[in-house]
């Protein structure tokens, strides 16, 4: 009996199943795993046949999970673990971090479908690789064309025909292979919502796949994607964690349908213009593709090019991607936005948040950068003093920040969040302006029960976060190079992200606490400012 047909799926397995399966799958031992996380053996034994419950100490179940990413890296594991946990991203994972953390969260329990997705596509922000857009991918032009000729009949004007899941794979093939002959941009544009067992079952047709993809940016072809309906937000945030590499390079434009469908056919569109066209239809109970059409005929190509192009017509962005020039020009419609109910937030910063900066120390920025294209808008801004009072008023709104060193702040050379994406450049607080955005922060916390500062300089928990706003966007950023910015705006990723990342908060934090340090600690840092003479 095969290891998948005798578990479970893995959300409904409890820690025992869990260990047993991890156990087997990497061939493991009792003795060889209790050696690793430096416990008895007897303990193993214990927990795999359910005699003793999922460990308290949280550095076991750490230290099992290290273990386990370690030897999870065969294509057979992958592809049960990908099974059990209905997660088939995992097949394609580079980092063995990535692993780590996603068996860490099934092990303790705390896993949760497309709130897990969302917080592991936070994690994956930094660690992918981006094409550049400079200089040549490692793919060999040689290693691109491993067809038999033979088999595989081209006519230029007419509709190749494939057939079974490795015949849509050959077809993708001669669909990119096609468009590197050109060796010229394109536009590439694309909808599936078939089954993408095709793609995945094959781990090094994915990697192959991956350098092709690769190579079309550097050529700087770009890309246009529709995703179904947003009704299993899993899959889509497992489809967005497969494009993340190519989402941060900004050469992709995200799409998704807002309305229902029955989802019993399915379809897949390759489309580049006046190069060639990929076709193929299926029915969603089936993983193996049945029929796949490949033309480079135009009027073929057209014909299908209409009807995407019909199609992306009634769709939505689900977001962008921008480098700091072009979030710029969008900074203020965020900042100034007005709704009737104003949305729960959660802010990152690393330094004192923008969001708390007094108005005299913004208007001293504004007249030393002599940028005068944005100064009605930051006039609006330091007129309109109730509207942050207006949103914690109402709604929660949680502030994380670290406090600088004191030496640093009498060096003068603490930077203000926010301001080389607003100004285009990094200002610096003086001794006498940190302490000022200090007195404000003190005082909005006294005055407003709804209003949390969290003094935080570690980044384990929503490190890619700038700003959500529930149930409105969300603002992430990439710290690596290069560096971007994403603007997710569909709103059921929304509400997967502002989940994750308020579950993880109020799981480190207890709020209330939080708020009585955080008091405690900017009121002791004022003090010793002013025995300074600040």
């Amino acid at each position: 009996m095969s290891v998948l047909s005798y578990y479970n799926r893995g959300d409904i397995m409890n820690f025992a199943d869990k260990l047993v399966f991890l156990l087997s799958v990497t061939h493991t031992s009792n003795i060889k795993l209790a050696k690793a996380i430096n416990v008895d053996p007897s303990m193993i034994s214990r927990l795999r046949k359910g005699r003793r419950n999922i460990p308290r100490n949280i550095n076991h179940i750490k230290a099992m999970a290290k273990y386990f990413a370690k030897r999870c890296n065969g294509e057979y594991q992958r592809f049960t673990l990908a099974e059990i946990l209905g997660m088939e991203r995992i097949r394609t994972f580079t980092e063995e971090q990535l692993i780590e953390d996603v068996l860490l969260e099934w092990l303790s329990g705390t896993m949760n479908d497309g709130i897990n997705n969302a917080g592991l596509f936070l994690r994956a922000i930094d660690c992918c690789m981006i094409p550049n857009n400079k200089g040549e991918s490692d793919i060999d032009k040689n290693d691109v064309f491993n067809l038999d000729s033979k088999r595989i009949k081209h006519v230029e004007d007419g509709i190749n025909t494939f057939f079974g899941n490795e015949g849509k794979r050959q077809a993708l093939e001669l669909f990119l292979s096609r468009i590197l002959e050109q060796k010229k941009s394109c536009i590439i544009k694309i909808t599936t919502d078939e089954n993408t067992e095709w793609l995945l079952e094959n781990s090094e047709y994915t990697k192959y796949l991956s350098k092709i993809l690769n190579k079309l940016i550097n050529m700087k072809c770009y890309f246009k994607i529709i995703i179904p309906a947003v009704t299993n937000l899993n899959g889509i945030l497992e489809l967005m964690n497969l494009w993340l590499p190519y989402i941060l390079s900004g050469n992709i434009d995200m799409y998704y349908y807002p309305r229902l469908k029955d989802g019993l056919f399915r379809r897949t569109l390759f489309i580049a213009s006046d190069c060639a066209v990929l076709s193929s239809t299926s029915i969603s109970c089936c993983k193996e593709q049945s029929l796949t059409l490949l033309g480079f005929d135009k009027k073929v190509i057209s014909g299908f090019e209409n009807e995407f192009d019909g199609y992306i017509m009634l769709c939505r962005k689900i977001g962008r991607t921008y480098d700091f020039e072009q979030y710029r020009s969008i900074f203020f419609r965020h900042a100034l936005e007005r709704t009737g109910n104003f949305p729960n937030c959660i802010s990152r910063s690393r330094s004192l948040s923008f969001t708390t900066i007094p108005n005299d120390i913004l208007n001293r920025l504004m007249d030393s950068c002599g940028i005068t294209s944005n100064r009605t808008f930051l006039e609006i801004m330091m007129r309109d003093n109730c509207h942050l009072y207006n949103v914690i008023e109402e709604q929660l709104f949680i502030d994380i920040m670290p406090l600088a060193a004191f030496n640093d702040i009498l060096k003068g050379v603490v930077p203000i969040a926010g301001s080389e994406i607003i100004f285009g450049k990094q200002y610096y607080y003086s001794a006498y302006d940190y302490k000022k955005h200090l007195v404000n922060l003190l005082e909005l916390l006294e005055r407003n029960v709804n209003y949390y500062v969290i003094l935080d300089d570690e980044y384990d928990i929503c490190q890619n976060i700038i700003h959500i706003k529930e149930g409105a966007y969300v603002i992430l950023l990439r710290k690596k190079e290069p560096i971007s910015i994403i603007e997710i705006s569909e709103n059921n990723m929304v509400a997967a992200f502002w989940e994750c990342v308020y579950r993880k908060v109020i799981k480190k934090y207890k709020l209330d606490v939080k708020r009585r340090e955080s008091i405690f600690e900017i009121t002791k840092l004022i003090q010793q400012l002013e025995h300074y003479g600040v």
